[in-house]
């Protein structure tokens, strides 16, 4: 075993030499991994709640009302984010020539070429600095990394704006290295032109990583040298010829509304309060990362002597130039959540792979550290095997034949690649992780996770309103049920309702009105009943657990009056 894990650090190591340089050959490979990674599931993956969710719905309903200013999610206002991200939604919609009914891939459509370009961009940015296999290698980590192959899977932000940021401090590095003397040019108008759009997308997330990268920098080299490289004054008129329109649109459409709720209470509010409940500990994104960026986080501690060694050389000060600022200004945020670090993976992705090829010498560590990187590597195997192979029994009551063969041939391809990391073969090693995170990520999001049915109680509830559909037609109401992805499904003229507007609702409705309800409390339908003042009956019942709830097994039924006539016709 040793040896031929020898030979496939020797094969592994030779293939990188004669690889080098040939940049097309590197895009086609990240290409191939991304495509692996991120095609399974597109298409069988429900939406998501909440944050998909609301997501879709507003760019749903920017293609059904053709306002392409205000985001909505159904009767109310959507101000959280800008629009930027809405409009790649919905044109990934519009591609398919199926408008607001598009598929649910192609809502996804902006999640899953944006990690795909962060992939290639990776390589494209990285390059002048680390050199090109070094930079192939680093966009082939972003792209096979579990949280980028996640983000890829769902229709939010963050896909996206790590895309943007790549091209972002892509650009910026190049114009690090045009001369001072040179006019606006167009990596100038690149670099303004990419950040416009990082901030039509998420705010002002783009600048805390561009503007931290540009502080490091200026206290570096104790020079204002770098942001004089940027033109500031062309650039900035640039900046705001792409993004004042919308927002100057958006306060008045709005009336300041949409500051008020995305600046005065969710910008603030997340870094005051931990929003939603989401917060943690110092020390949470180093916590997480050996799950969030496995199989490739080990890589990290093995590379920081060297990387300290080397912290003088050019493509490490732009890395911590890049990674330190955002992960502190993350870290001192009350709200912390796992994908808050996306935007430095570029940057880690590059020290890990220009330890990766430096010279063996550079790449000495101690059994002690790589017994416990080892030990790190296997808990995140452990995880996503795990996740693979036991999810089905855990939420189904049964086991999946394709998830458990895929979770075990994963499991023991990371043993492999655990030996090599003992044995300090991290060519080997690299290959193996691969390996093992192609063998477990395609069956997680292909197979898994849309055959855990149970989770997803949108479907069912909307099939059983829509069963009646054909004799009574009318929108979908519900009580003690409030998730977006319903109104994906069952149309945007959905509305959540409290259970007094259901009891009236009942009570007043024309024959074949109805109402989705949660029953779990088997005094619920009595309640509704006597609110009503008329009989009630369940007409149909499903039942699922309610993960964003509190991950119990919950019932919901559909309730209509006693013996309805219309409704009767149609059973």
């Amino acid at each position: 075993m040793i040896a031929a894990l020898t030979r496939l650090d020797s094969a592994i190591r030779a293939g990188l030499v004669t690889l080098n340089g040939r940049r097309l050959i590197w895009a086609a490979l990240i290409a191939c991994l991304a495509a692996l990674t991120l095609i399974p599931g597109q298409s069988g993956l429900p939406i998501t709640d909440r944050d998909e969710a609301r997501y879709v719905t507003a760019s749903k309903q920017m293609l059904e009302t053709g306002d392409f200013i205000n985001p909505q999610n159904l009767d109310k206002p959507r101000w959280k984010k800008p629009a930027g991200i809405y409009w790649l939604q919905s044109l990934g919609a519009s591609a398919t020539g199926q408008g607001a009914e598009a598929p649910n891939w192609a809502y996804r459509l902006p999640s899953s070429l944006g990690i795909l370009l962060a992939g290639l961009l990776t390589m494209w940015a990285v390059a002048p600095v680390a050199g090109a296999s070094a930079a192939g290698i680093a966009g082939i980590i972003v792209v096979t990394s579990f949280l980028t192959v996640f983000e890829g899977h769902i229709a939010k932000t963050d896909a996206a704006l790590l895309a943007a940021i790549t091209l972002t401090q892509g650009a910026l590095i190049r114009c690090l290295h045009t001369p001072a003397t040179a006019r606006f040019g167009r990596y100038h108008a690149l670099f303004w032109a990419a950040l416009s759009l990082g901030v039509l997308i998420k705010g002002p997330i783009i600048l805390i990583v561009t503007g931290g990268t540009l502080l490091w920098l200026t206290i570096a080299k104790r020079s204002l040298a770098p942001l004089r490289s940027l033109k500031l004054w062309p650039g900035l008129a640039l900046f705001a010829l792409l993004t004042a329109p919308w927002f100057i649109a958006i306060g008045i459409v709005t009336d300041g509304g949409f500051y008020a709720e995305s600046v005065g209470k969710d910008l603030a509010g997340k870094v005051g309060n931990a929003s939603e409940g989401h917060s943690g500990p110092p020390g949470y994104y180093l916590g997480l990362m050996w799950v969030t960026l496995w199989p490739w986080a080990v890589l990290l501690p093995l590379a920081a002597g060297w990387a300290w060694r080397s912290r003088r050389e050019e493509a490490l000060i732009l890395a911590a130039a890049w990674v330190i600022p955002m992960w502190l200004v993350f870290e001192i945020v009350s709200t912390k959540l796992p994908h808050y670090i996306l935007p430095a993976l570029p940057a880690l992705a590059m020290i890990g792979a220009m330890w990766l090829i430096s010279p063996a010498v550079e790449r000495r560590s101690n059994i002690g550290l790589r017994l416990v990187v080892t030990v790190l590597f296997l808990l995140g195997a452990v995880v996503m095997c795990g996740l693979t192979a036991y999810a089905p029994m855990h939420f189904e009551d049964q086991w999946a034949a394709l998830p458990l063969i895929a979770a075990i041939a994963g499991f023991m391809v990371a043993l492999l690649a655990a030996l090599a990391l003992v044995l300090a073969r991290p060519h080997a090693f690299a290959g193996l992780a691969l390996l093992s995170g192609l063998l477990v990520f395609p069956v997680l999001f292909g197979s898994t996770l849309p055959g855990l049915r149970s989770l997803f109680l949108s479907p069912p509830l909307a099939a059983a309103h829509l069963k009646y559909q054909p004799c009574a037609p009318q929108p979908v109401r519900a009580t003690g049920y409030i998730e977006l992805s319903l109104a994906i499904i069952a149309g945007t003229d959905t509305r959540f309702i409290s259970p007094d507007q259901a009891a009236e609702l009942l009570a007043t409705g024309p024959d074949g009105t109805r109402v989705l309800v949660q029953t779990t409390d088997p005094a619920t339908l009595p309640d509704l009943e006597s609110r009503a003042g008329t009989p009630l009956e369940k007409i149909e019942t499903v039942t699922g657990i309610a993960y964003n709830v509190n991950d119990k097994r919950r019932e919901y039924g559909l309730i209509a009056r006693k013996d309805d006539p219309v409704l009767r016709e149609c059973r």
